[in-house]
């Protein structure tokens, strides 16, 4: 068929890498929006991704199933280089029934077949976990919920050799989240039996889970899962958010996800859960991807390789992942570098540096003004707070002061022996003036106040008239106590200044209140606050069966599983080439046999 320049227009496409190493050729399928049911296979050359050159290399035209508006998924099967081996796998998704179909190297495509009563619910949730040969294992969300499981996953085993051998199993002894945001498959091809990968699951809640997974081969009677998932494990999600919009893409052992950023481009994640469950940014250079939400995705070699429709008008893009640059056709320039580091899920995907979280990066002068003006407000702030407190602390001492520095001295008047009637000059006469020295001593107060409280009928305190005096007579201290006392305390009617004692408002027969200067306290400014229907079969795996149009062929028995069954199409003898486009497909129920068919 002629080559051409032109790349084909799809609604719902899929790409696929060839399985040869180095190769610069990749599939891309389609149903034509233009012929009803008309499914196109080219081959396109991206050896210049500029202007890559397309050749279509297969058709076939079947109304009844497949659809233009139907998501795909196309795979191929890098664990075996048979020629036999098909080329291509096409898998078509619907809410009900989802069809699929090999498509051989020689250009046949095999009739569509299907499993009865589960259809796939999406591509993003359609994981390929492990190759084994020509056998690709996958885990897969269905629209049903198996009873016996109480989850919508399956395990799928494809063969290359024959689209009829196809194999499902709702026994995976782990199961993933019910509501999947999306799920990534990672592997390395193996020629033989059993196949080992992981499969992420991430959710609608930000987080993710990893499954290590092993696929076997039913030809072992001691197996009965044919995909096993093993206990799974948190995936780090490095403070990253999905959106919606994600896309997985795996190249081999490690898994990519492209998201669509806050400006419109695309940022691109990945994860090797064989080494860690870390997801991270890939830093970009350059000019980047506008996001957009048909993209379709896969890999080749090192690179990712995407196609995406604009108007009436495809191309190609290439992401090399160990540059971090993209190139093709519609790139534009990355968003200006924010002064703050964003968040990681709403970041443009911008140039290369200290990652984000979303391919943008902050360069360190950036950094370092951030970090400067912070200093700077926090010094600000943190000096007023040490000048206010100061000033608080030095009013509160200067009153402190004033109030020791003039402390009252009371006048003491000595008892004697007036009688009653007595001139007042008299009383006057007898006054003694204590001498105002500030004491030092406080064993003389103390004492006093404890003679007072063991003696107080010696305390004849009377309040003070002004038409008489009545002069009282000053308390003797103990002789114990009078050896600590200076001289000048030994003199009669003299008490420590200290001890504020007002003898006016002391009631006969009491003791003589004594007011104590109290010593300030700081406050402590630093107080703190107080504050629908199930499905449940006799076994779990299910066979493939043909769509309406078909017929039963020759059938021989192995002496396998009796849930597996091969069918042919309408019209075909054994040994005749299937799913030539004037075939019509029908569904096929079995009679009562006892192992896996295969066509004659």
């Amino acid at each position: 068929m002629a080559s051409s320049t032109v790349i084909p227009t799809f609604t719902n496409p899929c790409i696929a890498s060839f399985v040869t190493k180095g190769s610069t050729k990749i599939y891309l399928a389609g149903v034509s929006d233009v012929s009803n049911g008309l499914l196109e296979v080219y081959v396109v050359d991206i050896a210049n991704i500029q202007t890559p050159v397309s050749t279509r290399a297969v058709s076939s035209l079947n109304a009844l199933y497949w659809k233009n508006n139907a998501p795909k998924a196309c795979s191929t099967y890098p664990g075996d280089t048979n020629p036999n081996t098909a080329a291509l796998h096409f898998q078509q998704f619907g809410p009900f029934t989802s069809y699929d179909s090999n498509i051989l190297s020689s250009g046949v495509v095999e009739a569509p077949s299907r499993f009865d009563g589960y259809a796939w619910a999406s591509p993003k949730n359609y994981a390929i976990v492990g190759h084994a040969g020509p056998i690709a294992f996958v885990a897969a969300l269905t629209n049903q919920t198996t009873l016996s499981t109480s989850s919508p996953w399956v395990g799928i085993r494809l063969n290359g050799t024959s689209g009829l051998d196809g194999t499902m199993n709702s026994r995976m002894q782990s199961y993933p989240v019910s509501t999947p945001l999306i799920s990534l498959g990672t592997y390395t091809p193996n020629t033989v039996s059993p196949a080992r990968g992981y499969l992420t699951v991430f959710d609608n809640a930000g987080s993710g889970r990893v499954y290590a997974a092993t696929g076997y081969d039913r030809s072992n009677p001691l197996i009965t899962d044919l995909l096993a998932l093993g206990i799974s494990q948190t995936v780090d999600m490095n403070n990253i958010k999905l959106t919606p919009d994600a896309i997985p893409v795996n190249i081999g052992t490690t898994g990519y996800i492209l998201d669509k950023a806050a400006d419109g481009s695309t940022v691109v994640y990945s994860i090797n859960p064989g080494q860690s469950n870390k997801l991270q940014v890939v830093t970009t250079t350059g000019d980047v991807l506008p996001f957009s939400s048909n993209i379709a995705a896969t890999s080749q070699n090192s690179q990712i390789i995407t196609y995406r429709v604009d108007g009436t008008t495809a191309s190609f893009n290439s992401f090399d992942t160990t540059t971090g640059k993209w190139a093709g056709i519609g790139l534009k320039a990355p968003p200006p570098k924010p002064s703050t580091p964003g968040n990681p899920s709403t970041s443009g995907g911008g140039n290369g540096g200290n990652g984000n979280g979303s391919g943008n990066s902050t360069s360190g002068s950036e950094e370092k003004g951030g970090a400067s003006i912070g200093a700077i407000v926090g010094g600000v702030v943190g000096g007023l707070v040490v000048v206010a407190l100061v000033a608080f602390l030095f009013i509160r001492n200067r009153r402190q002061k004033k109030k020791v520095a003039a402390p009252v001295v009371p006048t003491y008047y000595a008892e004697t022996s007036q009688q009653p009637g007595a001139p007042p000059v008299a009383a006057a006469a007898a006054l003694q003036s204590p001498i105002p020295a500030y004491q030092d001593s406080p064993y003389a107060a103390a004492a006093q106040f404890k003679q007072q409280e063991l003696q107080p009928q010696q305390q004849q305190q009377q309040q003070y008239q002004p038409q008489q005096l009545q002069q009282l007579q000053p308390q003797v201290f103990q002789q114990q106590q009078q050896q600590h006392v200076q001289p000048q305390q030994a003199q009669s009617g003299y008490a420590d200044p200290r001890l504020s004692y007002n003898p006016y408002t002391a009631a006969p027969g009491q003791p003589p209140i004594v007011q104590q200067q109290q010593t300030g306290q700081n406050p402590n400014i630093f107080q703190p606050h107080q504050s629908v229907y199930s499905i449940a079969p006799a076994q779990s795996q299910q066979a493939y069966v043909y769509p309406p149009g078909t017929q039963a062929g020759s059938i021989h028995s192995q002496g396998t599983s009796p849930s597996h069954y091969q069918m042919l199409p309408t019209g075909s003898s054994p040994g005749a080439s299937v799913g030539s486009p004037s075939q019509t497909p029908v569904v096929y129920t079995p009679p009562t046999i006892t192992g896996y068919q295969h066509p004659q």
